[in-house]
């Protein structure tokens, strides 16, 4: 019950600092100033790290009526694994598309750095909304 309350209070505590953060830099959510979308990314990978860290915190502490506690114990081992590799994948598949295939689809051109911040925040963003939303995940919420 304590991390439950502890998350809940870090992650309006880290969406309070992105608020500050962004007013700050004086960033909006339609600058493409490399400095703001980088700021924005480190929020919003702040933000992800914050569920995920939740998800394995709940996942230890899942229960399930009816099978033994060797049982329950080893389901729980698989299930932070499978939520840390879930993760681990995620990252490494964005870091290919928008810090590999994003950022050399500009060629020599200027802005290819712009764009790969902006594929990442893209891409983290709607992360954080799937853990929340997605079935698979929706029963640890």
């Amino acid at each position: 019950m304590r991390v439950n309350a502890f998350l809940r209070h870090g992650i309006a505590a880290l969406l309070m600092g992105m608020a500050a953060i962004s007013a700050a830099a004086e960033c909006t959510s339609e600058d493409d100033n490399l400095v703001c979308l980088l700021t924005e990314l480190q929020e919003a990978d702040g933000l992800l790290k914050l569920k995920v860290q939740s998800l394995v915190a709940k996942a230890r502490r899942h229960e399930q009526a009816g099978t033994s506690e060797d049982f329950v114990k080893a389901m729980r081992a698989k299930m932070v694994a499978a939520i840390l590799d879930a993760d681990k994948a995620w990252r490494v598949t964005t870091k290919a598309e928008c810090n590999t295939l994003v950022l050399y689809s500009y060629g020599n051109g200027t802005g290819g750095e712009n764009g790969a911040a902006r594929c990442a925040l893209q891409r983290t963003e709607e992360r954080i909304q799937f853990l929340i939303r997605n079935e698979s995940y929706q029963w640890l919420q």
